[in-house]
């Protein structure tokens, strides 16, 4: 299993390594969330359950239920909870682009983990040691990393802010 998250009514989704989110509902019942089990890019704007996923590297479910996938294939895509499937992040490039502009034409690089908070944004994990946010209105910005490893991550002071008044409440 390459993904977990568990729903606010307690069905759990999971990747496997077969290109597909499964879904367990909370009767038992095991059914295929996204995707047909076989590897590649296609489907956006159709039912998740008809559209190609890459390898998934990781899973998120947002407030509104809405699922978010990161795909080996240097995408991050959404699953709305009507079923629909569409790319919100990445055009298939592994690079660092289009910081500022809409995340849907930005390059990212490999990501490896993906989750959302209460605003309606996304945060996703590049294999790039950078951290991007995706806002609500769908751009992108790099919030942490510069792209080199090294002990001492950069934050931007906006993100460290956010982050700190959050502990504090």
């Amino acid at each position: 299993l390459t993904g977990l998250a568990v729903d606010g009514s307690g069905n759990v989704y999971f990747a496997d390594t077969n290109f597909t989110v499964r879904k367990i509902g909370t009767d038992g019942v095991v059914n295929r969330y996204a995707g047909t089990g076989q590897s590649g890019f296609g489907g956006d704007g159709g039912p998740a359950t008809s559209a190609q996923l890459a390898t998934v590297n990781g899973i998120a479910l947002d407030l509104l239920g809405n699922l978010y996938i990161a795909t080996s294939d240097n995408r991050v895509r959404k699953v709305a909870i009507d079923g629909r499937i569409d790319t919100v992040a990445g055009t298939g490039q592994a690079s660092h682009t289009g910081d500022g502009g809409p995340a849907s034409q930005a390059s990212i690089d490999r990501p490896s983990a993906v989750t959302a908070d209460a605003e309606g944004n996304l945060y996703i994990a590049e294999a790039s040691f950078r951290i991007r946010r995706v806002s609500a209105d769908r751009l992108i910005t790099t919030v942490a990393g510069n792209g080199t490893y090294d002990s001492a991550p950069r934050v931007s002071p906006p993100l460290l802010k956010s982050a700190c008044s959050r502990l504090s409440e």
